[in-house]
């Protein structure tokens, strides 16, 4: 898709064809002799898990310390560089259709005298560069001294400057890079990174941790994935230790980076992972805290009643000098992922905004219930200070009592259940 040309002096000479856009970057006093540029073509989304990162963090080498920034995939695997010449470098790029891309970073090269042969000393990062097709273009940038991204910072309140990392893999020939632009201590962090390989760290996925170079699942960047239940002081949800290094997982169960409580019957030892059959045999016993909900529908075609199709569910003595703020959240027991709506065997069910300290209300939205039992499970997700808190829900639902039966949604179980104890 995209073409390089090697130094400004070429567009003279018809590298620059009558189409795309020629890049002219001046390294000024910087002291570049190389520049290579970055192009991003698109940002990481965390609902996309061919990349199996969360999108929020990567942890470049030394692997143990994430950075939280804007995340982008670069367009290809192979660099684009171009020597300088006159103080400048230039680039041309072109199209098969009109492309517009998000992020385009150029880090400037100085030449080492170590076996290293070159290491980064300025950037500049260009937004929304449009690639014409039946037009030509040219944009010019100038690149801004930097200094090495360090991983564990020190005093940062009055900091203002520019600061860069390259770090480079083999197999496919790529290469990762941050930059940090900081001004008075406020700081914005972008990352240019290889989808196949986000870490740039050789390691053949699937990796343990694909956003840490050869890193461990205990460092942040990573897709959680619920393996096992551990108990602190109260049970919380897992995953089975790993290292990019070793093959395999091992039998340790670390907790998640967040604290996410879930029943304590949970580490029970009758299911020893997030099994949906196994916690909906569990659920539906008496010795597990849930909201348990009649839910009135007509018979025939199960649907919702038109005069009753909601219910409050208060837990405010449970945030006993504390509020659930943020919206509640639902989702099957697969844990398949949260939101404010799911479905019940066809029956949309959504969560309304909370009321302090802890009340909102569950409504039936929409939707035809055709599973064949009338009894269904899911999991509501609170918010707390430390994590989550997930709450077994239980739905009854009972064709042919619209108006007679109301809508009702009660708190069961032990009271004292390690779970409400994550709540305030």
């Amino acid at each position: 898709m995209l073409g390089a040309c090697p130094a400004i002096a070429a567009l003279a000479a018809g590298c620059f064809s009558d189409r795309g856009v020629a890049i002219e970057v001046d390294v000024a006093a910087t002291g570049a002799t190389s520049v290579e540029l970055f192009l991003g073509k698109a940002a990481c989304d965390s609902e996309d898990r061919a990349a199996g990162i969360a999108c929020t963090t990567i942890a470049p080498p030394d692997g143990t310390t994430p950075l939280d920034g804007s995340i982008w995939f670069r367009d290809a695997a192979a660099p684009y560089a171009a020597a300088v010449g006159g103080g400048k470098a230039a680039f041309q790029l072109r199209a098969d259709k009109p492309t517009t891309l998000p992020i385009v970073i150029a880090v400037g090269f100085a030449a080492d005298a170590t076996a290293a042969g070159k290491h980064p000393v300025a950037t500049a990062t260009l937004h929304d560069l449009a690639i014409p097709v039946s037009g030509a273009r040219v944009v010019t940038t100038a690149l801004t001294a930097a200094s090495p991204v360090v991983l564990q910072p020190g005093d940062t309140r009055n900091l203002s400057e520019d600061r860069v990392m390259v770090w480079r893999k083999q197999s496919p020939v790529s290469s990762c890079v941050v930059v940090e632009h900081w001004n008075h201590g406020q700081h914005q962090r972008d990352f240019v990174v290889p989808e196949g390989d986000p870490d740039c760290d050789d390691v053949v996925a699937p990796e343990c941790n694909p956003a840490a170079w050869h890193g461990t699942n205990a460092v942040g960047g990573a897709v959680f994935r619920p393996d096992c239940f551990r108990r602190d002081q109260a049970c919380v949800l897992g995953e089975l230790g790993c290292s990019d290094d070793v093959p395999g997982k091992t039998t340790t169960c670390v907790a998640a980076r967040q604290e996410v409580c879930v029943p304590d019957m949970f580490c029970g030892g009758a299911c020893n992972r997030f099994d949906e059959p196994c916690l909906r045999t569990l659920t539906a016993s008496d010795t597990i805290p849930r909201i348990e909900c009649t839910v009135p529908a007509l018979a025939g075609v199960i649907t919702l009643c038109s005069a009753d199709h909601a219910a409050a569910i208060d837990l405010g003595d449970k945030f006993a000098g504390g509020e659930c703020g943020v919206q509640p959240l639902l989702s099957s027991l697969t844990l398949e992922g949260f939101s404010t709506s799911a479905s019940f065997g066809g029956a949309e069910m959504a969560l309304g905004s909370p009321q302090k300290p802890c009340s909102f209300d569950l409504q039936w939205k929409s939707g035809q219930r055709t599973a064949a039992s009338d009894t269904d499970f899911g999991l509501i997700e609170l918010a707390t200070k430390q994590g989550a808190l997930l709450i077994p829900l239980v739905l009854h639902f009972v064709p042919g009592v619209c108006g007679t039966v109301p809508f009702s949604c009660v708190i069961n179980g032990p009271a004292g259940d390690p779970l409400w104890s994550c709540a305030p």
